[in-house]
């Protein structure tokens, strides 16, 4: 029976709009949870402030209009983890809209290339450039 609840938890949720999504306190709890350092009350400013970019990315492009948001939550989760910013401009990771032939279409997580050298450097594999 628990199972079919969080089914039916997870549907209700998918319905909702991205501007009431990123405002869903276990949203804003799981993205907290998986931001690196700082005190509790700095992870949540941090995943509020990823959530805004979220939000941001996806009304300014129409791309997003027919793709289902837990999918970008989802891809934006990944991002998150990685601790790289999903801002356009600053070419770390994205965010990417495919279309499905049936039904919405789905978001999906890419690393861009400031992203994949910025890994580099915090892995402490680099020496020196």
């Amino acid at each position: 029976m628990e199972e079919s609840q969080k089914q039916i938890q997870t549907q209700k949720k998918a319905d909702k709009p991205m501007a009431v999504l990123i405002k869903d306190q276990a949203i804003v709890a799981k993205f907290a949870n998986v931001i690196q350092g700082g005190t509790a009350s700095e992870k949540a400013s941090k995943a509020n402030a990823f959530l805004g970019s979220v939000l941001s990315l996806t009304q300014s492009n129409t791309s997003f209009k027919d793709v289902q948001p837990m999918s970008v939550l989802a891809s934006a989760m990944v991002a998150a983890q990685c601790d790289l910013p999903i801002i356009p401009t600053l070419g770390m990771a994205a965010v990417i809209p495919y279309k499905v032939k049936d039904g919405e279409g789905k978001a999906q997580f890419q690393i861009m290339v400031n992203g994949l050298v910025q890994l580099f450097f915090r892995s402490g594999q680099a020496k020196a450039l």
